[in-house]
């Protein structure tokens, strides 16, 4: 006579082997640690402005120039999607040798000088020629060094600048 639950036909223990789920999850584990992207952040905050644009932020191979409002005295940060693009382009800055190339491994944005942004896009485009530029700037900036800092980013021959808004509603 034939059983319908095979564990009882084997003299059956209640426990279940949980080897192939412990395999599973280093699995799952493993190809989430694989393919997550960390996003960089920025001290500053900004208030952007406001379009109709449905652009989204691109989300590899991007460089991001951050300036906050005239109040928190237009702080200009700057960041790199790729390591190796933010090490080649900040390590002078931030202190040179192996010390600045380490701490430009931080996600976080760097705060730099006006006068140093043509240096840093310069060295970010000869680093990887492929990166897109996103330009994030408070509603409340004046004009004039938004406008200042397009011209560098244009000497650059950066074409793809874009600016990141929020959409109308």
């Amino acid at each position: 006579m034939t059983s319908f639950f095979p564990i009882a036909m084997h003299g059956g223990g209640d426990e279940i082997d949980l080897a192939p789920m412990v395999d599973i999850a280093f699995l799952l584990l493993t190809f989430f640690m694989m393919t997550t992207t960390f996003k960089t952040t920025d001290d500053v905050k900004v208030t952007l402005p406001t379009s109709t644009s449905t652009n989204k932020e691109p989300t590899e191979k991007y460089i991001t120039v951050t300036i906050g409002d005239s109040a928190t005295g237009n702080k200009i940060m700057v960041n790199m999607s790729s390591q190796k693009v933010r090490q080649d382009a900040l390590g002078d800055i931030l202190g040179g040798g192996d010390a600045g190339r380490a701490k430009a491994l931080e996600t976080k944005g760097f705060e730099i000088k006006k006068d140093d942004l043509y240096g840093v896009l310069n060295k970010a485009r000869q680093s990887d020629g492929g990166q897109k530029v996103v330009f994030k700037c408070d509603k409340a900036t004046k004009f004039g060094l938004v406008q200042e800092l397009m011209v560098i980013m244009k000497k650059v021959n950066f074409q793809d600048v874009q600016m990141m808004t929020t959409l109308e509603k």
